[in-house]
């Protein structure tokens, strides 16, 4: 028994003696001591996490990549969800994740992890050494430390966070963005991809569409509706009050005026829009010029008009304008060729529901998405609320 005791004592001093070796053992091991006793003092987060930074930019830095900063946004979002776990050792990653999306909806990209340690040293090296910090799609790493007995741990998160879709800014800097789908509200990624100059977003979530972009003969995205210009038909004739005439009349300009030219003889770029002055100008433009053009000088004049994006049986993709006075809707052809003296027929939409198959529509105001649970169909009626789903003005 006594042998045992003194290989026990003997055991103890050897162990007492390596902690006490060094002086920085000897601080971890004295705060340790001092916890027990007097309970366990508050961590300063922020001396925590300039300590990590530093540690894990220096990784980065030997591998050319760009220092992280701090997102106290998203520290203080972990801190509060680390208020609904008795031990942080053990909190849910799968249900921080679903906790930091939702509150912001641009952290498209997002890495975390659980850390422990006796020693504030080793923290920090395990941080270091965390392979996705070397990640170059992520720019923030946040901290919350916490004691675990006697270890220190901590947890860390990683991020990117997508600035809100903006227009302006995505053309003039490009890159990815988040926006919220008006019809799921829910967040996702959005690139602009401008090999394609028409883009019809649809959500990845509720798979329903939500915005049409086009790109001008300037290559700068606007939104449908803001290719409306508020044109007047030039020199256009007096029809007196008879609405329906000066429909036909301006239809009837807009044909004689114009000729149907593909976009790549017109503006060299692919599929771009034009604006209405621009059509008029060139007196040339293909099916959205020309259908935008009809549609912006109806509106001037007081006629209801919408452009429509969708199918057309016999061509395929196309576009063409749709005009309402009372209660009469008529499909109106832009790329028709007139003889001389000749005037254009008006042809209602149930008439032309067999070949017109609309997708979206669009006016100078608004957005309109088919939610009547049809594709590739016809449609008698295009102002109808129950056919159509306006999405709010911008």
């Amino acid at each position: 028994m006594i042998r045992f005791t003194a290989i026990a004592v003997f055991g103890i001093l050897v162990i007492l003696g390596y902690w006490f070796s060094d002086s920085a053992r000897a601080r971890n091991v004295a705060g340790i001591f001092d916890e027990l006793v007097n309970g366990s003092p508050g961590i300063d987060q922020d001396a925590f996490e300039a300590r990590a930074l530093a540690a894990v930019n220096e990784t980065r830095g030997e591998r050319g990549l760009p220092h992280l900063k701090a997102d106290t946004q998203i520290h203080d979002a972990v801190a509060r969800y680390g208020t609904t776990h008795s031990r942080l050792s053990e909190l849910s990653l799968e249900g921080l994740f679903g906790r930091l999306q939702n509150e912001f909806p641009g952290a498209q990209f997002l890495s975390a992890t659980v850390l422990l340690d006796p020693r504030d040293e080793g923290l920090h090296q395990s941080l270091a050494d965390w392979k996705d910090v070397a990640d170059p799609q992520y720019d923030t790493l946040s901290t919350l430390a916490f004691r675990d007995g006697l270890r220190k741990g901590c947890v860390a998160v990683l991020a990117r966070r997508l600035p809100p879709f903006d227009l302006e800014t995505a053309n003039r800097d490009g890159g990815r963005f988040f926006q919220r789908c008006p019809h799921c509200q829910k967040a996702h990624a959005v690139l602009l991809d401008r090999q394609s100059q028409t883009l019809i977003l649809n959500c990845p979530d509720c798979r329903q569409p939500y915005d049409v972009l086009a790109a001008d003969t300037e290559g700068k995205f606007r939104r449908a509706p803001d290719f409306f210009e508020g044109f007047h038909i030039p020199d256009q004739p007096k029809t007196g009050d008879d609405p329906e005439a000066t429909l036909v009349e301006i239809w009837s300009a807009v044909l004689r005026h114009c000729e149907y030219e593909y976009d790549r003889t017109s503006t060299r770029k692919g599929e771009a829009w034009k604006l209405p002055s621009q059509t008029w100008n060139d007196a040339a433009g293909d099916c959205e010029d020309t259908a935008i053009l009809l549609a912006d000088a109806l509106n001037a004049a007081g006629i209801e008009a919408r452009v429509a994006i969708g199918w057309n049986i016999h061509i395929g993709q196309h576009a063409w304008c749709v005009a309402r006075i009372d209660n009469r809707q008529w499909v109106l052809e832009s790329t028709l060729q007139l003889k001389d003296g000749e005037t254009p027929e008006l042809r209602t939409v149930v008439n032309a529901a067999g070949e017109y198959q609309p997708e979206q529509l669009f006016d100078r105001e608004r957005l309109y998405f088919r939610h009547d649970g049809k594709e590739r169909a016809g449609c008698d009626n295009y102002w109808s609320e129950a056919k159509w789903k306006p999405l709010p003005g911008r």
